[in-house]
This record gives structure tokens, C-alpha cells and sequence, in this order.
């Protein structure tokens, strides 16, 4: 069994990948702070990969460069329905969307902070029990479709 000090470290792990790879860092960050858990969670990992290296400041409004805290249920989520409903989203940089909800809840069990699990996905959900992988499958699906869109429109 995993301890709660091993999942925060193999989170980190995959946050810093994340933020390596596919995100943009400059001299500062900037946090959207809605309150949430994922925004709690955020500004801990941040805090533990940059350090005083590099400024994390939190903003109360959206901007294009402002990192939204999320994970990867509320994304599967927001991507289904925009799907299913033939909506247009605008790109946006996010944090933390690699992460499942109930691991951002047991980190938030470590480090002391208050959390509650939110209303579960009624189409991913039924799945995931039984196929535990298909978060992380629907989720690499819509970033290959987010590709190819931005592809077509150059």
C-alpha cells in the first residue's frame, strides 16, 4: 500500500513532467485563487518544485495567462459535456489536470486541508469502475483532438 507521503511525492513527480513539457513558465506564475482544493493543492506543489526560484502570484480574475487549478475528472467532465453538447471552449492553461480528484483529496488528508469529493461524472464514472484507466484514456483522446484543431486552423 502507497503512504500519503509516496502519493504527494509521485503527484509532484507528475505535475513537474507536466509542467515541463507542456506548459509555458516564465519568471512568475500566475494562480487563478478561486478557494478550491485543486487551487490549495496547486499552490503546495508550486511552492515545493519552484521554491523562491520563481514567483507564484494569485489572481482573482481569469486571464490568459493565469493558470487554472482543475484535475482530471473535472476535465474529462467539462470536455464530455462540450462535446456531447457542441460547444466551443477557448484554450486555456491549466494545472493539475493529470491528477485524479481522489488523489487531490488524499493529498489534501496530508497536508491538512479540508476537502470534500464532488458530484460524481454520471459517464465516466459507471466505467471507471471497472476500467480504471479510462479517465486517463478519454483524457489523452481530447488533448490529441485539442491538437489536431489547432493544427487545422494554422
Amino acid at each position: 500500500m502507497v503512504t500519503k507521503k509516496e502519493l504527494f511525492e509521485s503527484v509532484e513527480k507528475r505535475v513537474r513532467k507536466d509542467l515541463r513539457i507542456n506548459k509555458k513558465i516564465g519568471k512568475t506564475i500566475e494562480l487563478l485563487d478561486d478557494g478550491s482544493k485543486e487551487f490549495k493543492v496547486a499552490m503546495i506543489m508550486l511552492q515545493n518544485i519552484f521554491g523562491t526560484n520563481i514567483l507564484i502570484k494569485k489572481v482573482k480574475t481569469k486571464s490568459k495567462n493565469a493558470f487554472i487549478a482543475t484535475n482530471l475528472d473535472k476535465e474529462n467532465k467539462q470536455n464530455l459535456e462540450t462535446y456531447f453538447k457542441n460547444k466551443i471552449t477557448k484554450p486555456r492553461l491549466t494545472l493539475l489536470d493529470n491528477i485524479l480528484e481522489e488523489e487531490i483529496i488524499a493529498i489534501c488528508e496530508f497536508k491538512g486541508i479540508k476537502s470534500e469529493k464532488e458530484i460524481e461524472d454520471i459517464f465516466v464514472e459507471p466505467i471507471a469502475k471497472k476500467h480504471s484507466e479510462i479517465k486517463f484514456s478519454i483524457a489523452k483522446s481530447f488533448h490529441k483532438i485539442r491538437e489536431l484543431t489547432v493544427q487545422n486552423k494554422k
